[in-house]
């Protein structure tokens, strides 16, 4: 089980050095002040139909950029930094995800290489993971890297908007890391 871990680390930091200067069309969508390294997560188009349909709007802020992609909705966060021994990525901007007066802000993402996870600030209020990382994502065109949702973060946004749509392991979206 260590040696797959470990496995799925050396994809993901594949992934990250793997990738400069190798745009595609579809970036070609993305604001052009997005071409500094970030990571841009698509949300899974039948989850961003789900939120529509919920009536739960995504929206960013902070220096964090959406935007239309491959029928789905797309979010680029500003890379910030590594950690000191290139085990994260930290990222500024981020995501309020809002219905009505109800909502759930999440920043200061870091995408942890070892632990195969993504955390986030929640509310303002403390760090928490909210996706496993799965290399390879099955879904190239959206992301390099799938996004499935912590227990703890779809228990989140079920309790927010007052919801059962939503399970710990269901994928939310893909991530592919842009330097």
């Amino acid at each position: 089980m260590k040696q797959l871990v470990r496995k799925m680390a050396a994809a993901a930091t594949i992934v990250v050095v793997g990738v400069a200067g190798a745009g595609t069309a579809a970036d070609a969508a993305a604001p052009a002040a997005d071409r500094k390294p970030h990571t841009r997560v698509a949300v899974r188009p039948m989850v961003a139909d789900a939120l529509g349909d919920l009536g739960v709007h995504i929206r960013p802020f902070n220096g964090a950029r959406a935007y239309h992609f491959r029928g789905t909705v797309a979010v680029n966060f500003p890379i910030s930094g590594t950690g000191k021994s290139g085990d994260r990525i930290k990222h500024t901007g981020g995501i309020a995800l809002r219905k009505g007066h109800d909502r759930i802000t999440l920043r200061r993402f870091w995408i942890d290489l070892d632990r195969n996870r993504l955390s986030g600030l929640v509310n303002g209020q403390g760090r928490a993971d909210l996706f496993r990382l799965i290399v390879p994502s099955k879904r190239p065109k959206l992301g390099d890297v799938r996004l499935r949702l912590t227990r703890p973060a779809a228990k989140a946004i079920n309790q927010t908007f007052d919801v059962h749509a939503f399970s710990g392991g269901d994928t939310f979206g893909f991530a592919t890391v842009r330097s």
